[in-house]
């Protein structure tokens, strides 16, 4: 064998490259879908993950409601309190991903609303902007503090479908497997000093490749369930009463919608 087939070749890591805005939309999406972890810690465990998934959820659609019928941007400051109480109980790192969200939610209805103030709506888009700034804030808090499958089985105890629900899950898990593949096609990429690129025949054949590995995923985990004896319903799950501290919290979410209510009456 000749020396230079024998020689050692030393690597050398070449610098990465990437496309931030696929890797940081990927990572957000990933982040907001990841499912939340078996004991939740921080301030959240002593109030918000230790109340009851029912009491956040009946919570959390009354107030959704009440936005949502408020046509007065000015009496839509309960709401906005209440949603950045729910902030505030948040560990720093959940509290994080959910003010990126919000902060996505709100300038990408901005772009989306700014012919109106051009059409005599001004009003409209502030109203429409003020409770998306409540709201959506507020739907990821409920999702950062809870566990996903005991929202499920809370749903389905309110009266959801229960195809709804299933399909509610199986879409979120997805999104994170569409983001997690994502990353690792860019991070392949990155290490072979090539990019995503965001012209077209590029980025459709990259965004093809992804979502053939993502439904090869999907198409294992139908196959694990099926495997499993899962037939469509989720099995009932063990279901624990409210307790004192969630018929507070409840009162409490009541009589804001009390005040927002008569302060609708003339």
């Amino acid at each position: 064998m000749t020396d230079w087939l024998e020689r050692e070749e030393p690597f050398v890591p070449s610098p990465k490259r990437e496309n931030p805005f696929l890797a940081r939309t990927l990572r957000e999406l990933r982040a907001a879908t990841e499912p939340p972890a078996s004991s939740p810690s921080g301030r959240s465990q002593a109030f918000l993950a230790a109340l009851h998934p029912r009491a956040k959820l009946l919570a959390t659609l009354g107030i959704l409601v009440a936005v949502g019928l408020t046509g007065d941007t000015g009496r839509l400051l309960l709401p906005g309190l209440w949603t950045a109480a729910h902030l505030a109980a948040l560990p720093r790192a959940p509290r994080r991903r959910v003010l990126a969200l919000g902060a996505g939610a709100l300038g990408f209805s901005l772009f989306l609303l700014l012919p109106l103030p051009f059409l005599g709506q001004t009003g409209a888009m502030l109203r429409f902007l003020a409770k998306e700034a409540v709201t959506v804030p507020l739907v990821a808090a409920l999702g950062a503090s809870s566990r996903r499958h005991q929202l499920q089985r809370e749903l389905r105890t309110l009266g959801a479908p229960a195809d709804l629900v299933f399909a509610l899950d199986l879409t979120l898990r997805a999104l994170h497997l569409l983001a997690r593949e994502g990353a690792a096609l860019i991070e392949a990429l990155s290490l072979r000093r090539l990019a995503p690129s965001l012209s077209w025949r590029p980025l459709g054949g990259w965004v093809g490749v992804l979502f053939l590995r993502t439904l090869e995923m999907e198409r294992r985990t139908q196959e694990a369930l099926i495997c499993r004896g899962f037939t469509g319903t989720p099995p009932p799950l063990p279901r624990r009463p409210l307790e004192a501290e969630d018929w507070l919290y409840l009162a409490c979410a009541f009589a804001l919608l009390a005040v927002l209510a008569l302060g609708r009456t003339p």
